[in-house]
């Protein structure tokens, strides 16, 4: 949803790998979609979007590492793409990364957005208070991000993410704030995820 005017959307979810210039080695991943939903790109003004929900870390960890690392890849490419070496590109990747931030293998599968290529809005949040999901069984995780290009973190130094917990279920501890009058013990909840937020005054 947005209250500004969407100039343009676009979905990707039906590239191939061959179809962003992205080599395989597996030959079942070559010819299926790189993006297991999509990633939907939408222009709001100045602000280009880049809204995604990547594999999960389950049921094989090893499997859903290389899924996700072809989505991350494919993330880049269409910005690349879309923005090619400007400097002045302001986009944002937005969504459920889906990242475990206690991974058993050596290298975040998302590591080609993060490094020098995007500033994560969520570092600016205090670490008590960047948790985004809860599960009975694996606790509290982070698996949702703002990746925002470096010139829009720059020109938003105070753009902070914000999380709304109301909707959160009553087994959420870490939370002690006032919730929605129907939310109970484990159901009814909003979500598993909370809604963030981030604002960028005047874009």
């Amino acid at each position: 949803m947005s209250r500004r005017l969407v100039t343009e959307v676009i979905s990707h979810a039906k590239l191939t790998p061959a179809d962003l210039g992205l080599q395989v080695t597996q030959g079942i991943l070559s010819k299926a979609p790189v993006f297991r939903r999509d990633c939907l790109m939408a222009q709001i003004g100045a602000l280009t979007l880049f809204l995604c929900h990547l594999k999960a870390p389950w049921p094989d960890e090893k499997a859903a590492w290389s899924l996700r690392r072809l989505e991350a890849l494919g993330i880049r490419r269409l910005i690349e793409r879309r923005f090619g070496a400007s400097e002045d590109a302001l986009w944002l990747v937005v969504g459920d990364l889906n990242e475990p931030r206690e991974a058993v293998l050596e290298e975040q599968a998302i590591a080609p957005l993060l490094q020098d290529f995007s500033i994560d809005l969520m570092e600016r949040v205090p670490v008590s208070d960047r948790w985004s999901h809860y599960d009975v069984s694996s606790g509290y995780s982070r698996p949702d991000s703002f990746l925002a290009s470096p010139t829009l973190a720059k020109k938003w130094p105070d753009a902070r993410p914000f999380a709304f917990r109301e909707g959160s279920s009553r087994e959420i501890t870490r939370y002690t704030g006032p919730r929605l009058p129907d939310v109970g013990a484990h159901r009814p909840h909003a979500s598993d995820h909370v809604p963030i937020v981030v604002e960028f005054a005047g874009l």
